[in-house]
């Protein structure tokens, strides 16, 4: 997708407003991740996605690259997306002092930014530590206009969409032993992934968001 607009500097900057952050964060697997976002689409059916291009690619005489996705399973795996939800919305571009990189312009509210992972990490002996299989996770937050109320609605509304494909009813355990340190009452911003809980239960070994430092992480109630 082109950019309509090529500006020789930054938009003209007009008054950001308080922006209200939106966010949970989860552990989903990439099948995970493709059900919410099938429910965010029946939601919010103008919903559309990109990847930000890094500052490495953003300097040169024209703007990078850019493309819009319909649909996550076309992005590459594990990418950090931005979600925007104005069909008419595209990047103009300027040149931000003072490294001339090419920055798109602001970003219509409300937006989302869906920091994904999910990759599923095998067991492995690094150093002479024995690591167990884990999954590490991501977030998701809803930027909005705080002054406006239908956006705080429509930010809390993506959240609640993601009650539907994961659970927080979660322990924190030491690894191998399962013996748990911690219940995370029902309520927390974590939140598992059906996927990531079936996932779980294949293996007594299976831990989510594995510590190396604590020699902890994560396990749904349903599998202690």
């Amino acid at each position: 997708m082109s950019s309509t607009e090529v500006l020789p500097s930054p938009p003209p900057d007009v008054q950001r407003p308080d922006v209200s952050l939106l966010g949970r964060e989860f552990v989903l697997t990439s099948v995970d991740q493709e059900n919410y976002w099938q429910l965010l689409v029946q939601a919010f059916p103008t919903a559309r996605l990109f990847i930000r291009p890094q500052h490495s690619l953003c300097t040169g005489p024209a703007p990078p690259e850019f493309k819009i996705y319909r649909s996550l399973s076309e992005c590459p795996p594990y990418e950090w997306v931005t979600i925007i939800f104005d069909p008419d919305w595209t990047p103009r571009w300027g040149q931000f002092s003072p490294y001339k990189w090419w920055g798109m312009g602001r970003l219509p509210y409300p937006n989302a930014k869906f920091e994904r992972n999910g990759q599923i990490v095998g067991e492995r002996r690094l150093g002479g530590k024995r690591y167990p299989p884990t999954i590490y996770g991501g977030r998701i937050y809803f930027r909005c206009d705080k002054s406006d109320r239908a956006q705080i609605a429509w930010g809390r509304k993506g959240l609640r969409l993601l009650t539907k494909v994961a659970s927080n009813r979660l322990a924190a355990v030491k690894a191998w032993t399962h013996e748990v340190v911690s219940r995370i009452e029902k309520g927390a911003d974590l939140w598992i992934g059906h996927d990531a809980a079936r996932w779980c239960r294949e293996h007594p070994d299976h831990i989510l968001l594995y510590d190396d430092r604590t020699q902890k992480g994560i396990r749904p109630l349903d599998c202690l």
